[in-house]
């Protein structure tokens, strides 16, 4: 490769997870930038416009932290008496997301329907016994 070719710098502004560089000329090396300066460098790339690089970016960048959660956004319900159908009153406001596990551990689909930001109502296709972990 020459001294001439070209060096690519990369400063994606959104979370990305892969991201496939098609050059046409040789480069001389691929630097990727995140949104705090931090860079890894790769060496450079062949010769052949067909011959396509795959970057993962596993580690190199990542975006700024975002606010910190609150350690009441979690509520967990029993159900002891098995039932097919669960009226779950909780505290978290908005919309959860809702997984069942039965009294044997399994995770258990049914549907759910939120009444309202205070409550939820799931209904499966048979009566059991479990949890349900509102996050």
């Amino acid at each position: 490769m020459s001294d001439s070719a070209p060096q690519i710098v990369l400063e994606p502004t959104l979370p990305v997870a892969e991201i496939v560089l098609e050059p046409t000329l040789p480069v001389a090396e691929i630097v990727l930038v995140d949104s705090l300066g931090n860079t890894a460098t790769l060496g450079g790339y062949g010769t052949a416009p067909s011959d396509a690089v795959t970057v993962a970016l596993q580690t190199a960048l990542r975006g700024q932290a975002g606010p910190p959660g609150s350690s009441a956004s979690q509520f967990l319900f029993t159900q002891s008496v098995p039932e097919a159908v669960w009226v779950i009153a909780h505290g978290l406001g908005g919309y959860p997301t809702v997984v069942v596990i039965d009294s044997a551990g399994s995770v258990v689909e049914g549907d759910v329907e939120y009444d309202s930001t205070k409550q939820v109502t799931l209904t499966f296709s048979a009566g059991f016994a479990g949890t349900a972990r509102l996050i």
